[in-house]
């Protein structure tokens, strides 16, 4: 969350997922200010995290759900064009 340290923050939840050479971390954590979800993408050189707040993470998911469909159409369009 903004201004977090994460020092002090409690883990709730993690799940580590490996996609080609890179790793992707998803923790569940909790501070003095409520609940959050950190996404952390891991390559051999280096790290990049996001931070989105519980309230947030219903809409994180529509809106990634909905990538996710836009980009398998166009990918299934360009295939058929080969």
């Amino acid at each position: 969350m903004e201004g977090s340290s994460g020092g002090n923050d409690m883990e709730l939840l993690s799940k580590t997922l490996q996609v080609e050479h890179k790793l992707f971390y998803f923790d569940l954590k909790e501070n003095p200010r409520g609940h959050y979800l950190k996404i952390s993408e891991k390559t051999s050189a280096t790290r990049s995290t996001i931070i989105v707040p519980v309230k947030g993470i219903s809409r994180v998911r529509m809106e990634g759900l909905a990538l996710v469909v836009e980009v398998v159409v166009l990918v299934q369009g360009q295939l058929a064009q080969i």
